[in-house]
């Protein structure tokens, strides 16, 4: 028994008793269930129906032979097998959980839709998850006043599904030369005008108006932006800056 890939055999999802016994016909080739139980170490009660589940996953051959015989398949054969009933079962799991997920978003309310609010955080990336919680609420229109830098691929996920839903992104001002790169492949719902504004502010359906507070060009230790949720006043006053920069 080799008991160096007994681990390696856990991780691709066989339980203790199967790893050892794989193990053990990796090294004997083939052999009766009593030979297999006493090196694998595996009681003789259990020993059977770890071989007979090893057939049933295709990672072992029965000899129908007098006694009874298993035969391994070779190493590398098992492994691809195990690996892509792995990779199976991961991308199920993900299908599962961004299924429930979107469920989740389509029933939640935005966290900042109670009141108005100033907030700190330690990094751009955090500004731009945010950000993205905000646009994936969004019904009909995004526009911004915008300085996209490099951390844009975090907004990629929530503009891609803004498009699915229909909703209209505007964003003018200086963008990323990876922004410029990805924005077409992200859906046709989203135009860019280079147009340096000096701002950097988000209006989402004509009411909720995110600001940024501090000079996000930079950087700093902390950044602090603000959030109206229902400020209609302030809102129209950022989409007439917004319409003059547009044109």
């Amino acid at each position: 028994m080799n008991h160096d890939i007994i681990p390696l055999l856990g991780k691709m999802g066989l339980t203790e008793y199967e790893a050892k016994t794989l193990s053990t016909l990796f090294t004997l080739g083939e052999a009766e269930a009593p030979d297999v139980s006493r090196i694998a170490e595996v009681p003789k009660t259990r020993v059977y129906d770890v071989l007979e589940k090893l057939a049933d996953q295709e990672l072992v051959i029965r000899v129908f032979s007098r006694p009874k015989k298993y035969r391994a398949l070779a190493p590398q054969e098992a492994f691809e097998k195990l690996v892509q009933r792995k990779n199976e079962e991961l991308k199920t799991l993900h299908e599962e959980a961004r299924s429930v997920g979107e469920r989740m978003a389509a029933a939640a309310t935005s966290p900042s839709d109670a009141e108005e609010k100033i907030m700190k955080v330690k990094s751009k990336t955090d500004f731009y998850k945010i950000l993205a919680q905000e646009i994936e609420h969004a019904k009909s229109e995004v526009i911004g006043m915008t300085h996209i830098d490099s951390h844009h691929h975090v907004l990629h996920d929530a503009l891609r599904k803004a498009g699915e839903r229909n909703v209209h992104v505007k964003f003018a001002g200086t963008h990323h030369m990876g922004f410029k790169e990805a924005h077409s492949q992200l859906g046709k719902h989203i135009e860019l005008r280079d147009k340096e504004s000096g701002m950097h502010a988000y209006v989402i359906d004509g009411t909720k108006t995110i600001l940024a507070l501090s000079d996000f060009t930079k950087s700093k230790p902390e950044y602090h932006f603000a959030i109206f949720p229902e400020n209609k006043e302030m809102a129209q006053t950022f989409i007439a800056q917004f319409a003059k920069n547009w044109n």
